[in-house]
């Protein structure tokens, strides 16, 4: 009874869709666009129709867009040209009861492009197994003319293949292509004289950094010097801070420490460092230091002892004469310099180091003097009120 029913649909269902088509065929047209299809053009064929059926209900709703049905073409009839043109797309759109049936395609044959007729209820409700529909019944066929592909070549008379033209290049495009390839094959030579170089090039590197740090700790150690002068730090801690300024400098100066190193043993112990790296000029620096760093020693632990009140006083003051502070740090200085500088010569050496000490022996000498001239001072002064009180 079901079998009976449903056979019974479809033939009332072809029935509708035999008397739409005949009632519309005198409004079926197709057109093709452009006019004229040369091979590789991109082309549609138009078919226009009216019919009061609903195609619409036989496709998927995953198909349908609006009033567009989007038909799949990998079925006939379009299986059938496949080796003629590349079918891109096939719509069914609908405004009504008119139809448009839409085919774009793209040819690579010249000649003529025949589609099969077809019935466009089969096509239309390929893949979904959902509508009961027996294909065998025709319900509305298409029978769409024949389009004529052209050949360019045919039109235009051409037999014979032209010959490779070059490519034509944007104006400077040889200048930029020119410009690009040397700087490649600099840039290729620059790699290989590195990677031939490495070695080299990696210590000069080496070199230019440490010597960066050299110069940076002797600025930095200069710097504390003139710090320390503008201070007014007691004698002893005056003397312990020049003591430790210039040890800092020559623990990064020879990469070595110099903390448990005794006074008397400085200058010993940066040519054994050193060993014969050291100019003379830089020998005479390192044995100035060495002196200061035992007098600064004297000055830092003899403070109020029994040899500070021995005489001479400038040779066993506990305190610093006038103007040694500021020799000492000149000396520091000077010597910091010479130990970061190797292209001097030696008179210029001696002679810096002369003047150095030449203004050491002078503040001393006038500190010296200052302090004779106040012990005359002291001691008129003990005569006059002596004789005053005898009065």
């Amino acid at each position: 009874m079901k079998k009976l029913s449903i056979l019974l649909a479809a033939f009332c269902f072809t029935a509708a869709f035999t008397a739409a088509q005949e009632a519309s065929e005198n409004l079926i047209q197709q057109i093709l666009i452009p006019r004229e299809v040369y091979v590789g053009d991109s082309a549609r064929i138009e078919y226009s129709f009216r019919s009061p059926v609903d195609f619409f209900s036989l496709a998927l709703s995953s198909q349908i867009s609006g009033d567009t049905l989007t038909i799949d073409t990998n079925q006939e009839p379009f299986n059938s040209v496949a080796d003629k043109c590349t079918i891109t797309q096939a719509l069914l759109i609908r405004n009504g009861l008119a139809y448009s049936f839409i085919i774009d395609l793209i040819p690579w044959k010249p000649g003529d492009i025949d589609f099969p007729e077809f019935d466009l209820a089969t096509v239309c409700v390929y893949n979904n197994p959902g509508v009961a529909f027996d294909s065998r019944h025709v319900v509305y066929s298409l029978d769409l003319e024949s389009i004529k592909i052209a050949s360019i070549t045919e039109r235009l008379g051409v037999t014979n293949m032209q010959s490779p033209e070059k490519p034509v290049l944007l104006p400077g495009t040889t200048y930029v292509l020119w410009t690009f390839s040397t700087l490649s094959v600099l840039i290729l030579v620059f790699l290989l004289v590195v990677l031939i170089r490495f070695k080299k090039i990696k210590a000069w590197f080496f070199n230019v950094r440490e010597r960066h740090r050299f110069r940076r700790n002797s600025h930095s150690t200069r710097r504390r010097f003139r710090q320390l002068l503008k201070s007014n730090l007691p004698d002893p801690e005056f003397a312990a801070q020049w003591q430790e300024t210039m040890k800092h400098y020559l623990d990064y100066r020879f990469r070595n420490s110099f903390g448990s190193i005794t006074s008397k043993k400085i200058a010993e112990k940066v040519k054994e460092v050193a060993g014969d790296k050291l100019t003379p000029g830089q020998l005479t620096s390192v044995e100035y230091l060495t002196n200061i760093f035992v007098r600064t020693d004297y000055i830092r632990f003899a403070q109020n002892s029994i040899d500070s009140k021995l005489l001479p006083v400038e040779e066993h003051s506990a305190n610093f004469m006038a103007g040694e502070r500021k020799s000492i740090c000149e000396i520091g200085e000077s010597a910091v310099t010479r130990l970061e500088v190797n292209h001097m010569t030696e008179a210029e050496e001696e002679e810096e180091m002369k003047r150095a000490a030449a203004k050491a022996k002078k503040a001393a000498e006038k500190k010296s003097r200052e302090e004779k001239l106040e012990h005359v001072k002291k001691v008129l002064s003990s005569i006059v009120r002596k004789e005053q009180n005898d009065d």
